[in-house]
């Protein structure tokens, strides 16, 4: 399975700037179960094939949930979230090409593109930016 994010735009490449490692294998492929998100306004994309020369049938089953969303606005909370002092649940989403569709869906839906990752030791650089940041949030999706 190969994913695309939007749909149409190819996140798995070799040697374009370099080698990317996409959704959990090697050159974009997955085998076996991954998480998606589907985000507001992002249409994704699933190629589907058999890549190896045995003769196999492919298929595919999806489990579906829809989540009511809320930005954290809290930004000691955010940070510890993002360093790991909160235990949280993390999906790698497979953008490699961060296309404009991405950005324009992002600001549309909850008002920024989300949060930089900074280390520990950069606590209130973090705060600072997050601080600036958590005004731009969309009311009906602060958290």
């Amino acid at each position: 399975v190969g994913v695309e994010v939007p749909a149409g735009v190819t996140q798995t490449y070799f040697q374009k700037t370099k080698m990317a490692i996409g959704v959990t294998g090697d050159w974009g492929f997955s085998r076996g179960r991954f998480e998606m998100l589907h985000l507001p306004k992002i249409g994704v994309g699933y190629r589907f094939g058999n890549d190896t020369n045995m003769e196999v049938y492919t298929h595919v089953k999806f489990y579906y949930a829809e989540y009511i969303v809320k930005v954290l606005v809290d930004p000691d909370a955010v940070f510890d979230v993002l360093t790991g002092a909160i235990p949280s649940h993390w999906v790698s989403l497979p953008i490699n090409y961060y296309d404009a569709t991405i950005k324009s869906a992002l600001k549309t839906t909850y008002g920024f593109e989300g949060f930089p990752v900074f280390p520990r030791w950069r606590r209130n650089d973090a705060l600072t930016a997050y601080r600036m940041l958590v005004d731009a949030v969309h009311p009906e999706v602060r958290g």
